[in-house]
């Protein structure tokens, strides 16, 4: 279940050795690969400090900075590299992408494997527990000092801090006390079994014993990965750096991205799944979509797709996606928004990506106005640009062909007393958007908002539907003669 110990040298990356790891067990537990799977570690480090632009330039100027120092000798660390990758870069073979030779710009989205979801743990025995058994393994910060590795590749530290990362692959509970330092031992026996990055030479041929009391262990991730023949064309995101801030959200209050289609040609696109970041655990979602909004200032001024909102509890913090109860189709131009509201059983903590200086590293993220913004139970809606951007992403596929709407009839008769239902309708099955109805004159005819005209006396007018088409209004008419 785990690939061949890697030797990173006297490089500072073990972050990415230690994900890379975790993803190569995640791919074996699925059966889309065996054990001689080689991902490439380079891909990953060196896209996280030269991001290219993405696919719908939506997160331009979004950057990961190093303040001094190179890739390899200031390292990273695995949150952030796991929220980095959840921006739509892929994860290539090492064949494809080397250890240390700097890989083309195009490699960043042009590869074999995407990230689907990453899982944040705590540092509980049965949380890791838990992880390794649904996702294989599990990536993890810890702090190491070499003067307490024991002759037999055990290790404890009581020190709360970190400076290097591995790959959790399994664990014994049987493992002895005793095999740890005399100097500092753990209480009680137990044990992790850690992939290391330093060759088969080091520990026990390329693997430690961690105890399970060991302070440092933090960050621990895992990762669910999809194929590229299952991955979205299109990732719709503000979010582009891996800024590690959160945001407090109260219970029963609402966070909305809102985006345009973007699509070429003029097409339309299908949306299929989105994504949110939190920082707890237990939280329960409520997701709406709203397609054809009218106000771009307000993420509920469309027309919503779902009867009920789509519920449902997130057990484990983390970057997760979540797959649609049904497709959306979205027109080209036209701005549609994901309106999440989230509860907990106590304090619900989800990302937000912002401009942060970190010492070592500064995220340079971008936020417009129009982007993200926050609801608090009854209050209106708020922009959040000055505070950043929510982490929340929608995912579409691109279709092959381009919605086209028409009025249900250009011309109709009725005798007074009468009545006539009139729609508006797609060329293809679509998320309805809001019309507006109207006539020329009331005195001659009335219409309902859902497109009833009755008809008061003789004459003649005009019914007319507004609706949102892309980006903008466009209107239907239809001619009225009662007699």
């Amino acid at each position: 279940m785990v690939t061949s110990v890697k030797n990173r040298g006297e490089d500072n990356t073990c972050y990415a050795f230690a994900i890379i790891a975790a993803i190569e067990n995640n791919l074996i537990k699925q059966g889309l690969e065996n054990n001689t799977v080689d991902l490439s570690e380079e891909h990953l480090a060196y896209f996280f400090y030269n991001r290219q632009q993405d696919r719908l330039k939506l997160t331009s100027g979004d950057r990961n900075v190093l303040t001094s120092g190179d890739i390899f000798s200031m390292g990273g660390n695995i949150r952030l590299a796991s929220v980095h990758l959840m921006t739509g870069v892929g994860v290539a073979y090492e064949y494809d992408v080397p250890y240390r030779r700097e890989p083309n710009p195009d490699k960043c989205y042009n590869c074999a494997y995407q990230v689907d979801s990453v899982f944040f743990y705590d540092n509980s025995i049965e949380n890791i527990k838990n992880c390794i058994k649904e996702y294989g393994a599990a990536a993890a910060g810890m702090y190491m000092d070499e003067s307490l590795l024991s002759e037999k590749a055990a290790y404890y530290t009581d020190y709360p801090a970190t400076n290097h990362a591995v790959t959790i692959v399994g664990w014994d509970d049987d493992y002895s006390r005793e095999n740890f330092c005399e100097t500092l031992r753990p209480q009680h026996d137990g044990a992790w079994i850690v992939k290391e990055s330093r060759g088969e030479s080091y520990g026990d041929n390329g693997y430690l014993y961690v105890s399970y009391e060991d302070k440092s262990l933090s960050d621990v991730c895992a990762f669910k990965m999809r194929v590229k023949e299952k991955s979205y064309e299109n990732v719709y995101q503000y979010d582009g750096t891996a800024c590690p801030e959160k945001k407090y959200i109260a219970n029963g209050s609402k966070i909305s991205n809102v985006f345009q289609v973007c699509s070429e040609n003029g097409i339309c696109e299908e949306l299929k799944a989105v994504s949110i970041c939190t920082y707890s655990e237990n939280v329960g979602y409520a997701i709406q979509i709203y397609v054809g909004l009218s106000d771009g200032e307000n993420p509920e001024s469309g027309r919503k797709v779902f009867g009920t909102e789509q519920r449902g509890l997130l057990k484990t913090a983390g970057c997760q996606t979540i797959k649609l109860k049904k497709n959306i189709l979205l027109n080209h131009g036209e701005k549609y928004s994901v309106v999440i509201t989230l509860s907990g059983e106590s304090k619900v903590y989800v990302g937000n990506d912002k401009y942060f200086d970190y010492g070592w590293i500064i995220f340079n993220s971008v936020s417009l106005k129009g982007q993200s913004f926050i609801k608090k139970n009854d209050m209106p809606w708020k922009d959040y640009c000055d505070y950043g951007n929510f982490r929340i992403k929608a995912y579409t596929d691109n279709l092959d062909f381009v919605n086209r709407y028409s009025i249900s009839n250009k011309k109709v008769n009725l005798k007074v007393g009468k009545t006539k239902k009139l729609a508006v309708r797609a060329s293809s099955k679509a998320a309805k958007r809001i019309v507006y109805w109207s006539v020329a004159d009331k005195k001659i005819a009335t219409i309902t908002a859902n497109g009833k005209i009755k008809a008061k006396k003789s004459g003649k007018t005009t019914a007319i539907a507004k609706m949102i088409y892309g980006d903008k209004y466009t209107t239907f008419k239809c001619k009225v003669n009662i007699f």
